[in-house]
């Protein structure tokens, strides 16, 4: 009797397995064919909104879950590189191997778990090796995430490159040592500084930026506001040029030749301002020297009875006053 209950049990132990088995093989097939059916359905369900979306002048691209391209449209494809129908359904680190370790990914990744909005500009290295540069910004959806992308890599090339031009152009300013090269603020704070304004005015570049440039200016310049009215010069006329003393960090005085230019934005907002300056004190010295010798040669004239001539060698005149011409009996 033993044995017939021992062979019963084992007969319902195998059954119940079966059961399950079969059981097992009809929940695996079931959920096979509902992710058959919805793959199959996401064609129609998405091309509600193709010309929609292939009409946008950004990529569209809806991402499942399991990273698979579930839509792109025609700019998606394009920033891809590829055809649209050789990435949907498939997962993204299979078409570009090793994206999961970079940061694009990483932001992608947060969007899919935390189900939050993320935006962003990113670099993306194509497979060749070349670059390009993309505004993303990301979305949750039920079927996963939808990301817009803009390509701004001409952009970005075109702000490296100014860049790269200002860059060259600082270097240029900053080795001129004969002019006194600086910006201004729009309140008039010195907000650059280069070698030539160092050794013509002795501050240091870290001990004059952030300070007004009035500082440069003699005390009686300064209580006749000058340096204010060259500013509003300047923002009036979008020009101006001026010659005076100026004072160093020293105290010591140099005779400045000065030339200051408003600088404004597109909007039309001032931004601040250029101050060219070139130390004249030899010149104005000569100059002072030059006239100094005329007046004493002309009050060493006056005071003789001998008149003053000049000779004109090209066109072969001789020019002579009244002292002279009687001293010389000419009339």
């Amino acid at each position: 009797m033993s044995s017939e209950g021992d062979l019963l049990r084992l007969a319902l132990e195998e059954t119940r397995r079966e059961l399950l088995a079969a059981q097992s093989r009809a929940d695996h097939a079931e959920a096979k064919l509902s992710a058959t059916l919805a793959d199959a359905a996401l064609p129609t369900k998405f091309s509600i909104y193709a010309s929609l979306f292939d009409a946008l002048i950004e990529g569209c691209q809806i991402i499942a879950y399991d990273w698979r391209y579930l839509y792109l449209n025609d700019m998606a494809a394009r920033h891809a590189r590829r055809d649209k129908q050789e990435l949907i359904g498939r997962t993204m680190p299979d078409v570009y191997p090793g994206i999961e370790a970079t940061p694009l990914f990483t932001l992608l990744e947060r969007c899919m778990i935390e189900r939050q909005a993320q935006n962003s500009v990113h670099e993306f290295k194509y497979p060749d090796g070349e670059r390009a540069w993309f505004e993303l910004r990301v979305q949750p959806i039920p079927e996963g995430i939808l990301a817009l992308t803009h390509d701004i890599t001409e952009r970005k090339r075109s702000e490296e490159s100014l860049r790269d031009s200002e860059e060259r152009f600082r270097l240029l300013v900053d080795q001129v040592e004969d002019y006194a090269i600086y910006m201004l603020d729009a309140q008039g704070n010195v907000a650059s500084w280069n070698q030539g304004a160092e050794k013509l005015k002795g501050y240091a570049a870290d001990a004059i930026i952030g300070r007004h440039f009035s500082i440069f200016f003699t005390p009686e310049d300064r209580d006749a506001q000058k340096p204010a009215l060259l500013l509003e010069r300047a923002r009036r006329d979008r020009h101006t040029e001026d010659d005076g003393w100026r004072v160093r960090q020293d105290g010591s005085r140099f005779w400045a030749s000065a030339v200051i230019t408003a600088l404004y934005n597109d909007g039309r907002t001032l931004i601040g301002f250029t101050k060219i300056i070139r130390d004249q004190t030899e010149r104005r010295l000569a100059e002072a020297a030059l006239r100094e010798q005329q007046e004493w040669l002309a009050i060493s004239m006056d005071a003789s009875d001998l008149g003053t001539w000049r000779h004109d060698i090209r066109a072969g005149v001789i020019h002579l006053d009244e002292r002279a011409a009687a001293l010389w009996l000419f009339e």
